[in-house]
């Protein structure tokens, strides 16, 4: 062997590993050839006795040591060797002999790991440690009581980022008087780990409480504490438990500066307790109740606690008050998985160079600056942006900064809780009074305003109220009032040219002749609107070029609609309907009828030759997305229903049809048609529902159509998605259209059936083993069979 090491020392080796034996009798004395090795980095020795020879000048290159049962042949010959390794970075000593009086002297170590027998321990020059374990450690019997082990062992740790005390170091820790605050305050201790607390033991309580409440002091990423009480103390100290809880006293401490400790605090975990003692109860109130950034605390019982016990005290610690409103308690069983924290703090610190990322810290630390006050004034009003207008207008006593900034606010919303602010029982002159103030007194530009407040009503000082908001530029504008009792809109609100959006809701509405068009109108909603002419809306519509999305819902007048306007992709319509045609909608790609009535009920049978279906989409040749609600199908039967349309919906992707009447075959055959005039549709949605005795025979043509093969041949290659939904009477049709789905759609992935209301269980299952039967020619089709009342996840 030692000529294997002699040999090693001419090769320029790195690296060095060294386990020769398990057995302590037999450790192997390392040559002094072994000190010749220069360019060694990494050296690990286990099971080794060590003597430095008296030439030895140090290993200047290494970085990492990792000494694990070695035998150092004098009292204080790993110091020597410590201090003779100018670059060591890393040192860790398990178990090693006479190293109980410890005295590190390295300026650049960044991590310490130690595990044996201690009496004591002097960190000299170690600036930059970051990482500091003690595992097992051993207070040696011979310890002075004269002088405090926590002091000395933390007074030369500055930079101290992540400790953990692991087995009977607390005992070391508590030799000594353990004083209320460490000498100094460790600014950068983030993490903080203690296994084995015992609570019998006041001493290692109190310790603890020093280095959980002040170290943990000024963390800003995530800070962790672990507690771990040792069983086995527990049950060999098991000491009544009186006096006064550490804990109460730290709570009832009028100290301020104690309150401020615990505000970084993120995540806690206390595990393997096998009892809940009423310091333990108090641990778990304190963190719960000064953690005003706590996201998690994980509480894990020991393996000898019954469930009885588990219960008791889970039930405890849920009504413990909460300062942090995201705190989250985690109860696990003594079995599960330990949950590993993310110490997303080291990847910070490796991108913020240590000299500047340490001024940075100081710098906030010293710093008493208002925060609020010294906010940017965009910031400011961003924040007053999301407020309630009363809200916004009550940070006036926040700071002079703030005061009267919500009269440069960009939004104001008028609502009912803002009416019952100003006027109480909200009377109507009252709240406009009070809106007409605000707006005469608002500084700046006025992109949006709400009136959301049904009792206005009909009145001169809402004329005057509108009148203003011509010299704001306003570009959004929504008023709200009561229904039955609409509002006539003044012309002055027809100079508000900078309009973008406008949203109506019961109004009476009249342009004056000298109307020229809103030229930046993109979006318009009415609902509950009076137009005072039979084709004011058709007029507006084409004095809006830009006009992008158009909604009217239950507006009078609006039988008989043309609609012009090149650049609308958004249409949706609700209302009384005898004709609608799309005159200049090139780009219009969402239609949505909602709850149409059909002008004349039973145009549908008549046998008229001009065919609404065709004057309806003759114009949509970019229609994207199709959705045809209540009784807009009774409109599209009137006249001939063609077999396809004169052009085919490209574009067409998705198609929904609403309440299609099983005993009209007339409305199945519409739908037939508009799928496939659909080459390239990829969802299609059809609602059904029933009224009266089916009769089999009247649909003879729908059968028809189904077994066409030719008018099928380019249909439903790329539908994925297919619902049948509120079916109650399963007809032979019904059977055939799914069965003729399945067997068309070349990449279905999902068909969703979903009966109505009125169907019993048998029948499901009769259908439902119907349906399983059928082939499909997609390999990926999914069938999901929902019971009436549930939703499609």
């Amino acid at each position: 062997m030692d000529r294997l090491i002699v040999f090693l020392s001419g090769k320029n080796i790195q690296e060095l590993e060294f386990h020769v034996c398990n057995k302590e009798s037999l450790y192997y004395k390392l040559p002094t050839s072994l000190f010749l090795c220069l360019h060694l980095r990494i050296l690990k020795l286990r099971f080794c006795v060590c003597n430095l020879p008296s030439s030895f000048t140090g290993f200047d290159k290494l970085v990492c040591v990792e000494f694990y049962r070695v035998w150092f042949t004098a009292n204080h010959a790993i110091e020597s060797f410590i201090s003779k390794c100018p670059l060591l970075e890393r040192l860790t000593l398990k178990k090693c002999s006479n190293t109980e009086q410890l005295e590190i002297d390295a300026p650049n170590l960044k991590f310490f790991s130690f595990t044996g027998k201690l009496v004591s321990i002097s960190f000299k020059n170690t600036p930059v440690l970051a990482t500091v374990f003690y595992y097992e450690t051993k207070a040696a019997d011979e310890v002075s009581w004269g002088k405090s082990n926590l002091i000395d062992t933390f007074i030369c740790l500055p930079l101290i980022v992540h400790l953990r005390i692991g087995w009977n170091f607390l005992l070391y820790l508590r030799v000594g008087e353990i004083p209320e605050r460490l000498p100094i305050t460790l600014e950068f201790l983030e993490v903080l780990e203690f296994n084995d607390i015992c609570f019998d033991q006041p001493n290692e309580f109190e310790g603890e409480e020093d280095e959980e409440y002040e170290d943990e002091d000024e963390d800003e990423n995530e800070d962790e504490v672990e507690y771990e009480e040792d069983p086995l103390l527990e049950e060999e100290e098991g000491e009544e438990e009186d006096g006064i809880s550490p804990i109460l006293y730290f709570l009832e401490d009028e100290d301020p500066y104690l309150h401020d400790c615990l505000h970084q605090l993120q995540e806690v975990e206390l595990i393997n307790y096998n009892h809940g003692t009423k310091h333990f109860f108090d641990m778990v109130r304190c963190i719960l109740a000064m953690a005003l950034t706590l996201k998690k605390i994980i509480m894990q019982p020991g393996n000898g606690i019954d469930a009885s016990e588990n219960l008791r005290i889970l039930k405890e610690v849920i009504r413990f008050k909460r300062v942090s409103p995201h705190a989250e308690i985690i109860y696990l069983n003594p079995n599960d998985d330990e949950i590993i924290f993310k110490k997303s703090f080291e990847k910070q610190k490796t991108v913020v160079g240590k000299a500047n990322w340490c001024m940075m810290k100081k710098q906030d630390c010293s710093s008493n600056s208002d925060i609020i006050s010294t906010l940017p004034t965009e910031i400011i009003e961003n924040i007053l942006s999301f407020l309630p207008l009363k809200d916004a207008m009550e940070t006036s006593i926040l700071s002079k900064k703030w005061r009267y900034r919500w009269l440069y606010l960009s939004k104001l919303f008028f609502d009912e809780s803002f009416a019952k602010f100003v006027a109480g029982n909200g009377v109507p002159k009252d709240i406009l009074a009070a809106i007409f103030q605000i707006l005469s007194l608002h500084r700046g530009n006025l992109l949006k305003l709400t009136l959301s407040i049904p009792t206005l009503k009909d009145c001169p000082e809402m004329d005057r109220l509108i009148l203003s908001l011509s010299n704001k530029n306003c570009v959004e504008l929504e008023f709200c009032f009561c229904q039955g009792s609409n509002y006539k809109l003044p012309t002055s609100l027809f100079l508000c040219v900078h309009l973008s959006i406008l949203k109506l809701r019961c109004c009476i509405f009249n342009p004056p002749p000298t109307f020229t068009g809103f030229h930046k109108l993109v979006c318009v909603e009415f609902h509950n609107v009076e137009f005072a002419a039979n084709h004011t809306i058709e007029s507006f519509i084409s004095e809006c070029p830009l006009l992008e999305r158009l909604t009217l819902e239950d507006c009078s007048n609006t039988k008989q609609l043309e609609v012009d306007a090149p650049n609308l992709n958004f249409f949706s319509f609700s209302g009384l309907l005898a004709s609608i045609n799309f005159k200049n909608t090139l780009v219009l790609a969402t239609v949505i009828f909602n709850g149409i009535q059909a002008e004349e009920p039973n145009i549908g049978l008549s046998t008229v030759e001009v065919s609404n279906l065709i004057n309806t989409f003759i114009c949509l040749p970019a229609i994207v997305h199709l959705s045809i609600g209540w009784n807009f199908l009774g409109y599209l039967i009137a006249g001939i229903i063609p077999e396809r349309l004169p052009i085919t919906l490209e574009c067409l992707e998705v198609l929904e049809i609403n309440n299609i009447c099983s005993e009209i075959p007339n409305e199945v055959n519409v739908a037939l048609c508009l799928i496939r005039s659909s080459p390239n549709l990829r969802k299609l949605k059809l609602q059904f529902y029933t009224e009266g005795d089916y009769k089999v025979g009247g649909m003879g043509p729908v059968m028809y159509f189904l077994e066409d093969q030719d008018s099928w041949h380019d249909c439903l290659h790329r539908l994925q998605e297919v619902e049948l939904t509120n079916y109650l009477n399963v007809t032979r049709y019904f059977f055939d259209l799914a069965r003729f789905l399945f067997a068309r759609s070349l990449t279905l992935k999902k068909m969703v059936i979903q009966p109505g209301k009125g169907i019993v269980a048998a029948e499901n299952l009769s259908i439902l083993k119907e349906v399983a039967r059928f082939k499909r020619v997609s390999p990926y089709a999914e069938l999901v069979y929902l019971d009436p009342d549930e939703k499609l996840v």
